[in-house]
């Protein structure tokens, strides 16, 4: 089940959150829901990032499967889903952020990139779409923290008359003040 729960608040007004929900047994640590806006996923065929510390480089690929609720333009929406999530630490070296209120950083970091893309299907059978979200997390190479993060997802559903073609960029820089 779940141990963590990773809480990302934007600053726009109104603010929206997402969540990531995380398992970590015996040292694995695995993906089991996702939550943005009006869309929900849970994972019940886990997402496995991998054992931790990763190394580059270090690559795993798994199938995913789960269910999903959201609104497609005011239609309440669920079924099921299954598609496949990779993980990478594709690249290492030194990350340069300027002073935008949260402190310079120029330090020198390891690259997590995670990649799911699934179908989306409702009664049984029906595919009404896909949603493919791309993340790339960047890791202190001395402490281990994360300092900074990108996420695209790329949502195309077109369920009963009710299309959504969106992308969502978010991006997530750690506040070093508060450590």
């Amino acid at each position: 089940g779940t141990t963590e729960v990773l809480v990302i608040t934007t600053n726009t007004m109104p603010p929206t959150e997402s969540r990531l929900f995380i398992s970590d047994q015996a040292g694995t640590t695995s993906i089991t829901g996702l939550s943005q806006d009006l869309f929900t996923l849970n994972i019940t065929n886990n997402a496995t990032l991998g054992t931790f510390p990763l190394s580059y480089p270090f690559s795993n690929a798994d199938t995913v499967s789960g269910t999903f609720d959201g609104d497609a333009n005011g239609t309440a929406v669920s079924g099921t889903f299954s598609g496949s999530f990779n993980t990478s630490v594709d690249a290492h070296g030194t990350l340069n952020l300027n002073d935008f209120g949260l402190g310079a950083y120029n330090e020198n970091v390891t690259r997590l990139k995670t990649e799911l893309d699934i179908t989306l299907i409702v009664l049984g059978f029906i595919n009404i779409g896909t949603v493919t979200q791309t993340s790339y997390s960047y890791y202190d190479d001395v402490n281990g923290n994360l300092v900074f993060r990108t996420s695209t997802n790329v949502i195309d559903i077109d369920a009963f008359g009710n299309v959504i073609n969106e992308t969502i960029r978010l991006y997530g820089a750690l506040d070093q003040s508060t450590l």
